[in-house]
């Protein structure tokens, strides 16, 4: 379920009620799995729910920090190649 998707299913019609309709923290955490970490991401663990949920959790923060640090690596790139054109610009003028 996309962004879109979500806010579709959970808008009311204005002229009742201006806010969303409310989610569980079961249905949250279960738009977050496979929003975040795929309709195919399962534990193979024999662990209960809340355990589930742990390991969904620790994944999803792993994959954000990673996506961060991705982030910062190409803009600090992007940013040494921008002065480096500029050098060389200055140099061949």
């Amino acid at each position: 379920m996309d962004y879109k998707e979500f806010t579709k299913l959970k808008s009311n019609d204005p002229t009742e009620n201006i806010f969303p309709k409310g989610t569980s923290d079961s249905e949250a955490m279960n738009v977050l799995i496979e929003g975040v970490l795929g309709e195919d991401w399962y534990v193979v663990d024999p662990v209960g729910p809340t355990q589930v949920t742990t390991i969904a959790v620790a994944e999803i923060l792993y994959r954000y920090e990673s996506f961060k640090k991705e982030r910062y690596i190409l803009f600090a790139l992007g940013l040494f190649m921008g002065i480096l054109f500029s050098i060389l610009c200055m140099m061949l003028m």
